[in-house]
């Protein structure tokens, strides 16, 4: 095996047990229920990268999951089916005040440009 291949293990690695960790913190703080309103900020077109989307493969309710991302992600629906998929940028997002009752975002704010965007997004 080569140092990169190794390097690579290691972070798929590291990369799952972190995410599984965050969905159990999630599970203890918000204990997911019906009838929740759920906004996931952040959703990744390429679904078959290690990690990516780990909230909406886990999220027990899919029906009351509203997933928005910057790409199209209308490959994603057959899927998880009965997830509301939106294509918007997360420093406009374009729902109402008190429209959901938990917003999720995991790795997005490093992503979305300078300190004053970040806080926008925020």
């Amino acid at each position: 095996m080569t140092v990169a291949n190794a390097l690579r293990d290691f972070a798929l690695r590291h990369g799952a047990a972190s995410r599984e960790g965050k969905w159990r913190l999630y599970e203890q703080v918000f204990s997911p229920r019906r009838g929740e309103r759920v906004l996931d900020v952040g959703v990744s077109k390429f679904d078959d990268l290690p990690g990516e989307n780990y909230f909406l493969r886990r999220y027990p309710f899919p029906d009351q999951v509203t997933a928005v991302g910057i790409d199209d992600l209308s490959g994603l629906s057959a899927r998880y089916t009965g997830v509301k998929f939106v294509r918007a940028d997360g420093r406009a997002l374009p729902f109402e005040d008190q429209s959901f009752d938990v917003v999720h975002a995991n790795a997005v704010v490093e992503h979305v440009g300078p300190h004053v965007d970040q806080v926008r997004f925020v």
